[in-house]
């Protein structure tokens, strides 16, 4: 799937990508603010790939100007429930102080809430990585708990009104530098989009 949103790209991510990922898994800067903080083996991300090929779960290298940034997505989606957990980490250096990063995550909650028609996402955070939980808050997540899960990270949750709210005047200015369309490609997702109740061409254009 290929979803263009706020001049930004999303595609999602394939076996001939997982070197890449696995170099930006594996930087200091990334790898350090994880929740499982040791390096990935080949092995390990192989498995890992295998585990993710399904239509519960959605990895996405975003991109700007055609440049790969970093990585967003949905994982363990529950339809039943409207309910996913969400992450990002930005594998690029260059990028890390941009408004890349956050403008990958409005796309994918866009995304998520607008096109999946999920109810709220789930994020969790280590404890010791502020900037993450600021990231978060200014989305419209909310603690789910005051304290942390066992010592390690908190657990945020967002609805789809509170990120209609947190969100309004950026995604406003957003739209007004790139358009209120997102484009997808479906590609191998077309009959999860069709489940949703999308008539599925090879590029569909939504105003949301």
């Amino acid at each position: 799937m290929i979803v263009e949103r706020y001049g930004i790209t999303l595609r999602s991510v394939l076996a001939d990508d997982l070197e890449l990922v696995r170099e930006w898994r594996n930087a200091e800067h990334v790898r350090t603010r994880m929740i499982y903080t040791a390096p990935i083996t080949e092995e390990q991300h192989r498995l890992w790939f295998e585990t993710i090929s399904n239509d519960r779960n959605f990895y996405f290298i975003f991109s700007y100007s055609g440049e790969p940034a970093g990585i967003v997505n949905l994982k363990d989606t529950d339809w039943k429930a409207g309910m996913a957990e969400a992450g990002i980490f930005t594998g690029n250096k260059d990028y890390l102080q941009s408004t890349v990063p956050y403008l990958a995550v409005l796309a994918l909650m866009d995304l998520a809430f607008k096109v999946f028609k999920l109810k709220k996402l789930r994020a969790r955070v280590t404890i010791d990585n502020s900037s993450a939980i600021a990231f978060n808050k200014s989305l419209g997540y909310i603690p789910v708990k005051e304290e942390a899960v066992g010592e390690t990270y908190f657990l945020y949750e967002v609805s789809r009104e509170q990120y209609d709210t947190a969100t309004a005047s950026v995604r406003w200015a957003a739209e007004r530098l790139s358009g209120n369309k997102m484009i997808i490609e479906p590609e191998a997702q077309k009959e999860i989009l069709s489940r949703l109740g999308l008539t599925v061409t090879d590029r569909i254009e939504l105003e949301i």
